[in-house]
């Protein structure tokens, strides 16, 4: 068997033929049934007579398990270099009700350059607890070929920024007041108790874009629901806005706008990375500060907003993290207070020195008996850090370096908030290796699940109505083919 898994002896052009037909079931989302289908045999058999396709079964249990195996080793490849892997899970649902988790890794490459791959798509019929998603998360990283034996460590787990901007207007949104204006307005409407269209707890911002399409139409939907074609009978029934409903809506908007422009710029950032979280923190706390003008309902929102923001983040080690990711990010370096940038420069130094970040990088010396001041770079900064020298006359201990490099960066000024963080860390790498290798571990982890979650709603594309029996381990591969091959080529 050759590695499309036909009979040795079958001409180069068929073994090429059945290769081209594996990867248009993977990539254009066809049931593998199509292979089986007269037009599509005539097709074939216009193109090369000679050529007798194979049946439905021989691609489903041979050829696409080899396009499988032949993409996982192309990934785990591409991953050997990795020096820390973020993972994310997410949950959905298929066609026949059926619960799924779906795993993705992501990690900055020797070129610091982030690339995210799918690792594993599977049933998860038992509850969707941090217990539960751990153990898959074990299990999937233990499955060869992928990363087996690599080190799991549950520390740190940051949720979806996103997610909890979100969960913070829910709460606020839960305030007696703002909840008895959202459900008149609801009435108000459709004339009858039902839940708007737009208002949907799983949907980011629906909340929000509710009431902002209720406060534009709002005119026109008074005049409708007062017309004197409604039956005189049933005009009694609809409950309308009251004035102070109205006021109360837009009360609501002023809070819930900020959160929801945050909430879009992150979800359209490419990769938007950890380091973004205090900073998108400290606006959420600017725009939830108490003013001397704000009513009750206002001050209430913000109070509620503000605490369930900072409930979040209550552990130190993981506020620590978030902050020494916050200054590796040219970005935002400057943007903790003096006294807490000084405490999280002093653990970045501590880390580097105590070896929690493996590099040891050799100095040369520089010749005093020329005017060049041009510095010189061994195999060491090109070979990143897997190569370990010995301090000679001339070297630099590593404290030094560490506190050298620190010294260097604190003098950088903050690029402009539209670059690429990592774009300006592959320029100065050179300069700042010991610090470029703690960002290719800290800068991988990215600040909200919404690029993971793109990935998903390929999901629904696999596992349609015509596909909806399809098998676990058959699903798992077209997702892993579909999501990786073009990334491995």
């Amino acid at each position: 068997m050759n590695r499309n898994g036909a009979i040795e002896g079958t001409p180069t052009p068929f073994i090429n033929l059945l290769g081209t037909i594996g990867r248009y079931i993977i990539d254009d989302l066809r049931p593998v049934s199509v292979v089986e289908g007269p037009e599509f045999k005539n097709m074939i058999k216009s193109l090369d007579p000679r050529f007798s396709i194979a049946g439905r079964t021989y691609f489903s249990t041979t050829l696409i398990p080899n396009i499988y195996d032949e993409t996982a080793s192309k990934v785990k490849s591409s991953l050997s270099s990795a020096q820390t892997v973020a993972l994310t899970t997410d949950g959905w649902r298929g066609r026949a009700n059926e619960s799924n988790a779906t795993i993705t890794f992501i990690y900055i490459t020797q070129e610091l350059r982030l690339q995210n791959f799918v690792l594993q798509t599977r049933m998860m019929p038992e509850s969707h607890t941090g217990v539960n998603i751990a153990e898959v998360i074990r299990e999937a990283i233990a499955h060869p070929p992928f990363v087996a034996g690599r080190e799991l460590s549950s520390k740190p787990h940051i949720g979806c920024f996103a997610h909890t901007l979100t969960l913070a207007a829910q709460r606020a949104l839960k305030i007696n007041a703002v909840y008895s204006s959202t459900q008149n307005k609801t009435e108000a409407s459709w004339g009858k108790n039902v839940k708007h269209i737009c208002d949907v707890p799983t949907r980011w911002n629906s909340a929000a874009d509710m009431l902002e399409r209720y406060l534009e139409l709002q005119p026109a939907i008074y005049a409708a629901l007062t017309s004197n074609e409604v039956n005189p009978a049933k005009r009694s029934e609809i409950n309308v806005l009251s004035e102070t409903d109205t006021k109360s809506a837009q009360v609501i908007m002023k809070c819930l706008t900020p959160l929801k422009t945050m909430t879009d710029v992150i979800s359209y950032e490419k990769m938007p990375i950890v380091s973004v979280i205090i900073p998108l923190i400290q606006q959420v706390q600017k725009v939830m500060a108490y003013n001397e003008d704000d009513g009750q309902t206002l001050r209430s929102i913000k109070e509620a907003v503000f605490g369930d923001t900072e409930k979040r983040y209550t552990s130190e080690e993981l506020w620590h993290f978030l902050e020494e990711c916050t200054v590796l990010d040219p970005r935002f370096k400057t943007t903790l207070a003096p006294e807490t940038l000084g405490e999280t420069y002093h653990r970045l130094s501590v880390l580097l020195s105590s070896g929690g970040v493996d590099v040891r990088v050799k100095v040369e010396e520089v010749d005093t008996d020329t005017d060049s001041t041009e510095k010189k770079v061994d195999l060491a900064a090109i070979f990143d850090d897997v190569v370990v020298v010995k301090a000679e006359k001339g070297s630099k201990s590593i404290y030094e370096r560490v506190d050298e490099e620190i010294a260097k960066y604190k003098m950088v000024q903050p690029i402009k908030i539209k670059m690429d963080p990592l774009v300006w860390w592959k320029e100065h790498c050179f300069y700042y290796s010991l610090l470029a290798n703690l960002v290719k571990a800290r800068l991988c982890i990215p600040a909200t699940s919404v690029p993971s979650e793109g990935v998903f709603r390929t999901a629904g594309d696999t596992v349609t109505a015509q596909r909806s029996c399809l098998a676990s381990d058959l699903v798992d591969m077209l997702f892993f083919c579909k999501k990786n091959c073009q990334k491995c080529d």
